[in-house]
């Protein structure tokens, strides 16, 4: 099973919190780019 955390999301949409370890300012920017380019929208987030 599974449970919808955000409510305001379509259901046919997901969310996906994910934390990467990068190489620096550099490979952080490729991997955003690679995903942006596939499609995903990216957000960063203020730790």
């Amino acid at each position: 099973g599974h449970h919808r955390t955000y409510s305001d999301l379509p259901a046919k949409m997901t969310c996906m919190d994910v934390t990467i370890d990068t190489q620096g300012q550099d490979h952080l920017q490729r991997i955003i780019a690679s995903l942006q380019a596939a499609g995903y929208e990216v957000e960063i987030a203020a730790y």
